[in-house]
């Protein structure tokens, strides 16, 4: 288990093994300490079906703060909507 945030390269990687999915394919990348802005940077508005999930995402479904569908959705929406990967819990829950 690492403890730094993902780096570019390993979402890359992620996203190769996508690639040779189907189409319609959806990955959810979960790391605890977060994504590098670099990461998240390179993988903004390129519709390439990754949904980024960090560690107060995963403490919030477990906390009973939302619930992994919920959560699940608002991401996936976001992406759709923004082309960005990345959408935080504490803006998922803020008003």
């Amino acid at each position: 288990m690492e403890q730094s945030a993902a780096s570019r390269e390993d979402v890359d990687a992620f996203v190769l093994k996508l690639q040779r999915k189907g189409r319609n394919t959806l990955g959810l990348f979960i790391a605890i300490s977060g994504f590098s802005k670099p990461a998240v940077r390179a993988h903004s508005e390129r519709a390439e079906g990754v949904v980024m999930m960090d560690g107060t995402d995963l403490m919030g479904v477990l906390d009973g703060r939302i619930t992994l569908p919920e959560l699940l959705d608002a991401k996936r929406r976001h992406l759709s909507e923004t082309g960005n990967p990345l959408y935080l819990l504490r803006d998922i829950l803020s008003p």
